[in-house]
């Protein structure tokens, strides 16, 4: 049960970093100079402040040696939203290196370590 919490937890805060630095980069550039009271910035802090709090419930249910590289979907999940959200485009080496990277970390879930 607290390995599964754990993960879930984990899942929400790749989700909410992701998604926060997605939304500060699109805040930051839509701000032209900078403004302090500017909404979609503080609604970018706020995605990385929610990912802060769970990350730490993460590192209370998980080891620190499965927790760390469950941070690597991450990349993964920005190759999948930062098109759509950013209008990037991802090369096709960009594309195997995120293929490597979850590789990596479906080795390390899978681990009869854990």
């Amino acid at each position: 049960m607290q390995l599964r919490t754990g993960l879930l937890l984990a899942a929400l805060a790749i989700f909410l970093s992701t998604e926060g630095d997605i939304q500060l980069a699109l805040a930051l550039r839509k701000m032209g100079s900078f403004h302090l009271f500017y909404a979609p910035l503080w609604f970018a802090i706020l995605l990385l402040a929610a990912h802060f709090a769970v990350w730490l419930q993460v590192l209370k249910r998980l080891e620190l040696s499965l927790a760390v590289p469950l941070t690597a979907s991450s990349y993964l999940l920005n190759a999948l939203l930062a098109p759509a959200q950013l209008s990037e485009t991802m090369g096709v080496k960009s594309l195997a290196g995120y293929a490597l990277v979850t590789l990596g970390v479906v080795l390390v879930v899978s681990s009869d370590d854990q």
